[in-house]
């Protein structure tokens, strides 16, 4: 008998836990992921580690603690637990140690300037399974990037991502372009990628690009193409160039979204910046900083947060929405998403590629 989907959060998969340079020895970080209370850890000699925030003899915030050498004190009565989570300093009267006062640990591998967690079983965490962030570590671009609290399941952010026809007319300051909706749009599944690509020629540059090419005044080419990797991360190649001219003519960023759910009504956003071209100016950080800042934060999040409030605790695809072209590629993932889930649900992986299903085929059973 198949499994019964109880949840949206898969398990069995890599997760950005943190920035690797939100985390520094000493200054233990906590995020909840997949609902669960996680507290990052960097020791002296650099390497990192992950464990249940909760001390196991009464539950008390690992995170406020403090550090000592390979330790984690616990604020609470000062238990001491090293690497694998095990209790092995009683600063009270008596030596004895329970031998499951155990603070369970997560697979973490940093890469890719961040922190990759593996909330499920730890047998199944393969760190050839983390998908390719290159760029945000190689040595001739520059990464600009944050994280984004916003109040929504990942599955609504995967859709809007997915579908950037929303573009012209969410982001209407920063990011939109009359070509993008009569532009040309292609998807394509390979496995458990997804690609969602638009070519946008002989239109107004969006605002944003547009500050990065002063000197031009005419009609741009304008490109995305989105790569998502189930569940929930995602590069945008995207950029623009004088009509007609190949794209080294003009500019592009590679932009990186990765989406760890917090809980089922709520996602930790984590964004990240790349270029090649001006990689010592600052002053394009800042430009790239206030945009993201008013697209994602201040654009992007309100209108997902409202969907959600809108829903309360159900999927949107539950509801049987009015789908169109433009919901082609959030369909294909979510049909990826939903046979994941079901096979987690059966304590399987699933085996060989996700067959494409068009519109509508979420609805099936």
């Amino acid at each position: 008998m198949g499994g019964v989907i109880k949840t949206s959060l898969l398990r069995n998969c890599w997760y950005v836990g943190a920035w690797s340079d939100e985390v520094a020895f000493g200054r233990p970080m906590a995020r909840t992921i997949l609902a669960e209370p996680v507290v990052f850890l960097r020791y002296e000699d650099g390497s990192v580690n992950a464990l249940a925030d909760r001390c196991p003899h009464r539950y008390a915030p690992l995170h406020q603690g403090r550090q000592v050498g390979d330790q984690i004190h616990c604020p609470y009565h000062g238990l001491g637990f090293d690497r694998t989570g095990t209790c092995v300093h009683n600063p009270h009267a008596g030596t004895r140690i329970p031998s499951h006062a155990v603070a369970r640990t997560f697979p973490v591998v940093e890469r890719y300037a961040a922190l990759w967690v593996w909330m499920g079983d730890g047998e199944l965490a393969d760190p050839d399974l983390i998908p390719d962030f290159q760029c945000h570590v190689a040595p001739d671009r520059r990464l600009v990037k944050g994280v984004v609290s916003m109040g929504a399941n990942y599955r609504l952010i995967n859709d809007n991502l997915l579908d950037l026809s929303h573009v012209e007319f969410l982001h209407p300051t920063t990011l939109a372009s009359e070509a993008i909706a009569r532009g040309e749009h292609a998807v394509h599944v390979d496995g458990l990628t997804v690609r969602s690509d638009r070519w946008c020629p002989d239109g107004a540059a969006p605002p944003a690009w547009g500050a990065q090419m002063p000197d031009h005044e005419g009609p741009v080419d304008h490109w995305l193409e989105m790569r998502w990797t189930a569940p929930s991360m995602m590069l945008l190649d995207v950029g623009i160039t004088p009509t007609g001219q190949p794209r080294s003519a003009g500019v592009g960023a590679l932009v990186s979204h990765n989406l760890t759910p917090e809980t089922e009504t709520s996602t930790h956003y984590f964004w990240g910046v790349t270029r090649d071209w001006k990689t010592e100016d600052e002053t394009v950080d800042r430009i790239w900083e206030g945009a993201i800042e008013m697209a994602f934060v201040g654009e992007d999040a309100p209108m997902v947060m409202a969907q959600q409030v809108a829903l309360g605790d159900q999927d949107l695809y539950d509801m049987r929405p009015a789908l169109f072209e433009i919901d082609l590629a959030p369909n294909r993932a979510r049909t990826i998403l939903k046979k994941l889930l079901k096979a987690e649900a059966r304590s399987e992986i699933p085996e060989g590629p996700v067959d494409e299903n068009g519109v509508g085929a979420l609805t099936a059973s």
